[in-house]
């Protein structure tokens, strides 16, 4: 009750503030290298259930492929400068679970975004692992490390994605046929240590009081000491264990489960907050000079947001091409609210919408009221 009666101010306040905005700011999900598609993130930027808990409610989403290029009609060259103008133009830009390497240049028009004051959230597996690969006859597969070519750009800002899988015993639950009943196959549910379910404990605008979100497959996020500050956003639960790549995965381990006292690491990073002045990646490294953009080495006060897993933001879709919710566990048929609540909260916090994001973090204590005076004037209370 209390969670709620805090939540009412913000949900005014927001609607009030979304009717008075002349003009909504421009955000994007950057495409070119594999990202999730339109239909994978489409409940978060428009919702299925046609409401307003959405992205597009409060910012003019866009999708803008980071590889597509206008040629510069003098030089017949790709114009990087234009290329560098129309990224700038978003005030955060979304990069959903890539599974494609990032060039140079993808690297450098991106870091020089965040020179200039952009904002990014960044959706990145530390493994290429799925329950697809694990439909077939072994039914197992090798989880190897997923490379992007990214490395060393993030650990430039102050975090590294390690290459491994957390396995946490607080998990969702997966399928498996135990059985046959007149040749129909029986099924029983058992927690899938690698599907986390985090519950946020953080005071920290972006996830205070969120609970249920649904992991696939996360890794563990490691910070790097710099000036740059960092918030815990995100972690696993007291009962953790990490197994590093290459990887089998394999559901024997349902069979044939690890002792409990091996699940002996606690709150596991799985996604942070960085605010600060970020050094360029590309700052001691030889760059080709490129008179079409003027090179930063160091950005101006901004903030990003980094998570090890891309599936934390998709929405699952059905065989025939329907979009379930956010967060929506079709073995259960329950949808976890957490997913999206996190994402808006964060989207909103690197949009500056402050005072959105410092309604979230108000308490109010309830008191008791006086039940004598209740009873003595409970009509003239209820007519008012």
């Amino acid at each position: 009750i209390n969670t709620s009666i805090e939540a009412l101010e913000y949900e005014f306040v927001t609607a009030i503030e979304h009717l008075t905005k002349n003009r909504l700011a421009k955000i994007a999900f950057l495409e070119g290298n594999g990202e999730l598609s339109e239909e994978q993130v489409y409940d978060i930027t428009e919702s299925v259930l046609e409401d307003n808990f959405n992205l597009s409610y409060h910012y003019k989403v866009n999708r803008f492929n980071i590889k597509e290029f206008t040629v510069d009609s003098n030089t017949m060259l790709p114009d990087l400068a234009l290329q560098s103008s129309i990224l700038n133009s978003y005030k955060a830009i979304i990069i959903a679970k890539p599974t494609i390497p990032f060039n140079n240049i993808d690297k450098i028009l991106i870091d020089q975004y965040i020179m200039q004051g952009g904002k990014v959230i960044w959706f990145v597996d530390g493994v290429n692992a799925s329950m697809d690969s694990l439909r077939n006859k072994s039914g197992t597969f090798i989880a190897t490390k997923n490379a992007l070519n990214l490395d060393d750009q993030l650990l430039s800002y102050g975090v590294r994605i390690n290459a491994n899988l957390i396995q946490d015993l607080r998990s969702t639950k997966i399928p498996i046929i135990t059985g046959y009943s007149n040749k129909k196959p029986q099924q029983s549910y058992f927690n899938w240590p690698y599907f986390a379910l985090l519950v946020s404990d953080s005071k920290h605008s972006i996830s205070k009081g969120l609970d249920g979100l649904k992991c696939e497959f996360v890794s563990s996020i490691d910070t790097i000491k710099s000036t740059i500050r960092k918030t815990i956003l995100l972690h696993s639960s007291k009962q953790s264990r990490i197994s590093p790549a290459p990887i089998k995965i394999s559901l024997g381990i349902l069979e044939n489960p690890p002792k409990i006292n091996s699940y002996n690491k606690e709150f596991l990073l799985i996604a942070i907050l960085l605010e600060g002045e970020f050094e360029s990646v590309f700052k001691d490294k030889l760059v080709q000079k490129n008179q079409q953009i003027q090179f930063i080495k160091k950005s101006v006060n901004t903030k990003m947001i980094v998570i090890s897993d891309g599936d934390i933001i998709a929405n699952d879709l059905s065989n025939s091409g329907g979009v379930y919710p956010l967060g929506y566990d079709k073995n259960i048929k329950f949808t976890y609210p957490g997913n999206k609540h996190f994402l808006i909260n964060a989207v909103q916090y690197l949009c500056g919408d402050n005072g959105l994001s410092h309604l979230k973090v108000k308490e109010h204590n309830l008191r008791m009221l006086d039940k004598k005076k209740v009873q003595e004037n409970r009509f003239i209370i209820q007519l008012i």
